[in-house]
């Protein structure tokens, strides 16, 4: 297939401002369940191609500025995200490691930047690298910290404009960092990290504004949270978790916990008891 090489920066940025709401598109598509990732094929056809257009237009220049490596970093974070979607993290690490080395921390790169990483500690979890995933989730966090500073300037990442959806993003992806962080410092023995940050996540979580969680793992996780804490010694902090995973309980719409004749789930059931013997206890 030809590669398209853009005439100069200005068409590139244009172009991937074009392509990325495309890709943004292809995201949102619900497919067959026969081709469950026939939208997201397409998604990666166009990443990929955008690529070769960039580094053409590198070789043609015969150097890469700081904007179009940021630009070709944005590119392969989006690469490398389609590819553990799409369940191939074997081909998800060379482009995600791509991205972390060429994406700044500037209000454009820094989203990228830290999605990128997220991704690969999410992969580091995977192959249980724990202490690899802790370094970038680590630098995630400090992202997220310098991003919210007083005084920061406004993000602008490539693939959405400035206002409160580059903001809302980045703070579900701050959550991600969070989770990824307890699971981490859970698997390299670190009990009391892991229950700072489940704790950060789960509190996250609920005061988010779409509400966008599973209420049962939610509450599930509220749950082993106030073992560990009644363990501890700390009864106040049990206590609010078990109340927290009360209110939770109450919030799952009828539709999760009710059969089709009305009667409660023993899913929900069964969850519900655990509360109350954990109380009991």
């Amino acid at each position: 297939e030809p590669v398209e090489v853009p005439s100069n920066v200005v068409a590139l940025k244009e172009r991937v401002a074009r392509e990325f709401v495309e890709c943004a598109r292809l995201r949102k598509v619900t497919n067959e369940e026969e081709r469950p990732y026939e939208s997201r094929y397409e998604e990666r056809r166009i990443l990929q191609r955008l690529r070769k257009s960039a580094q053409a237009l590198v070789d043609e220049n015969g150097e890469m500025s700081d904007e179009v490596r940021g630009i070709v970093g944005a590119v392969n974070g989006l690469l490398g995200a389609n590819f553990v979607e799409t369940e191939e993290p074997g081909a998800a690490t060379a482009p995600l490691q791509l991205a972390v080395d060429q994406l700044g921390s500037d209000q454009v790169q820094l989203v990228h930047r830290l999605e990128a990483l997220n991704h690969m500690a999410m992969l580091c979890c995977e192959r249980q690298q724990h202490p690899d995933a802790i370094k970038y989730l680590t630098e995630a966090k400090e992202l997220y910290a310098q991003a919210t500073s007083p005084g920061a300037p406004e993000l602008t990442p490539l693939d959405c404009g400035p206002g409160h959806i580059a903001a809302d993003r980045l703070e579900r992806m701050h959550t991600d960092t969070l989770f990824y962080l307890a699971q981490a410092h859970g698997h390299v023995g670190d009990a009391a990290k892991s229950a700072v940050y489940c704790h950060a996540t789960l509190q996250r979580q609920l005061h988010c504004r779409d509400h966008d969680f599973e209420r049962f793992e939610w509450c599930k996780n509220a749950m082993q949270l106030a073992t560990y804490y009644s363990a501890n010694q700390a009864l106040a902090v049990a206590e609010h978790c078990l109340l927290a995973a009360d209110h939770v309980l109450v919030t799952i719409p009828d539709a999760e916990r009710r059969e089709e004749n009305g009667e409660l789930t023993e899913k929900y059931l069964e969850l519900r008891a655990n509360i109350h013997l954990q109380w009991a206890e």
